[in-house]
């Protein structure tokens, strides 16, 4: 995604042009009327600013939006000829070329300006605080690799034996990233979404958003999880869900599908707070390899938790088990019973999860039977190239009958990787119940077809 002259805050921009452009334009104005004086009445503009705007000084925003409303310049030709920025009438200049090509730099920008910063809502200043040095050299580095070099504050305050660092960055870096998304105030009182451009954007523009999303607002608990936590007033509680939700959607994005979430109790009952939470070693591990943090402090926790745990275990809140079993069914078709035996869970926790996976629209069943334990998945629209023989009065018919055409015993036996006397018994027994019959004979042996 790009970032036009368009997407900014207009109300108190100034923007400085290209000289000879910004003379030209005047000039063009200047030849539909009789002197300076009538272009000042229709411009509404005194003689005195109407010099400086010709010598090349910076013109509002609003100014423009006059001149591109009456045809004097087209909006493509202003965008293209801006150089200088500002807001306010002494605000930072900024140098600049439109559009702006949006990285993961912006994207991690913005994620700590929803997290540990914020954009101040009377003067715009971006702020940002931390007690951790290299988040502060992080965003330091990344304001000046995105937007050059820019003077701003920097200070340390101590708090509570902890030590506090702030960086403060002037209005024109506050209002470029509410033009991305970011927003001004404070955020518990806010309603805010993921931004679609980090939706949509690549790989590296989400990782880069989720580490610094992560790095502010996320932490390692004892308990193996990784857990981000926001707040909100009460009323607002609808659009926190739709922004962890949003959150969740990208983390699937990486393979990180164990995501739960929790209330938590917070000090004032006009906020509730919310954490989106990540279980199971497999999918923590997948984190580190994926996202990981750049929070020096949390990065150890995890290592440390990945090392100090216990091997993952196919069972462990139902990642592994979803990962076996679908890597199972992409070769054959298999029962409850040998889908049980292979994830090492008895009958009944086994129904469950093939439940689960039905319902989430992965696997189907080919045919149910009676008994839940011989009932036979597969990928869902796949074409198992085996299937077991665990009743071969429904499977064997079923599969001939949905073949097309008839089969002989060596077609038979390769679906259900059996030999061919295992085969040829079945066979005989379903001729005997009148549940298949014999069509004839080719080379390869006798040719059956559905009753």
């Amino acid at each position: 995604m790009e970032l036009s002259l368009n997407d900014l805050n207009h109300i108190t921009l100034y923007i400085k042009l290209n000289k000879e452009f910004q003379t030209s334009l005047f000039e063009k104005i200047r030849k539909k009327f009789k002197n300076w004086d009538e272009v000042c009445k229709f411009l509404g503009i005194s003689d005195f600013n109407l010099r400086r705007f010709r010598n090349g000084s910076f013109i509002p925003f609003n100014f423009v939006k006059k001149v591109i409303a009456d045809n004097y310049a087209s909006f493509e030709e202003i965008e293209r000829n801006v150089e200088i920025i500002r807001y306010g009438h002494i605000g930072v200049q900024f140098n600049i070329k439109f559009p702006i090509k949006l990285t993961e730099k912006h994207a991690a920008l913005l994620a700590h300006s929803l997290g540990d910063g914020t954009v101040t809502s009377k003067n715009r200043y971006f702020e940002y605080t931390n007690t951790q040095i290299e988040l502060i050299k992080k965003v330091e580095n990344l304001v000046k690799e995105v937007f050059g070099k820019i003077k701003y504050r920097y200070r340390e305050e101590k708090r509570n034996k902890k030590t506090i660092f702030r960086l403060t960055y002037p209005n024109v870096i506050g209002e470029l990233l509410l033009s991305i998304g970011s927003v001004s105030g404070r955020k518990v009182e806010t309603s805010y979404r993921v931004p679609k451009w980090i939706i949509n954007g690549t790989k590296e523009i989400k990782k880069s958003f989720l580490q610094s999303l992560f790095d502010d607002e996320g932490y390692v608990d004892k308990q193996g999880k990784i857990t981000l936590t926001y707040g909100k007033r009460n009323e607002l509680i609808n659009n926190l869900k739709d922004f962890l939700k949003d959150i969740e959607n990208l983390l699937k994005e990486f393979g990180i599908y164990n995501i739960g979430y929790k209330t938590k109790t917070h000090t004032n009952p006009k906020t509730t707070a919310l954490d989106l939470y990540i279980t199971n070693l497999g999918q923590l591990n997948i984190f580190r390899n994926n996202i990981n943090f750049c929070h020096n402090e949390r990065k150890k926790r995890l290592e440390i938790l990945l090392k100090t745990q216990k091997k993952f275990k196919y069972t462990k809140k139902g990642f592994e088990v979803k990962q076996i079993i679908l890597s199972a069914l992409e070769d054959r078709a298999m029962t409850t019973e040998e889908l049980s035996f292979l994830i090492k869970r008895v009958l009944s926790r086994t129904r469950r999860w093939l439940y689960k996976f039905e319902k989430e629209g992965l696997i189907e069943r080919v045919f149910s039977q009676k008994h839940g334990v011989r009932t036979i998945w597969k990928i869902k629209n796949s074409q198992p190239q085996k299937f077991p023989i665990a009743d071969p009065v429904n499977t064997i018919p079923f599969l001939i009958k949905n073949n097309g055409k008839p089969m002989n015993i060596q077609e038979i036996a390769s679906k259900y990787g059996y030999s061919y006397t295992t085969t040829s018994i079945y066979l005989k027994d379903l001729e005997r119940r009148r549940l298949i019959k014999k069509l004839g004979r080719n080379r390869h042996g006798i040719l059956w077809t559905s009753a």
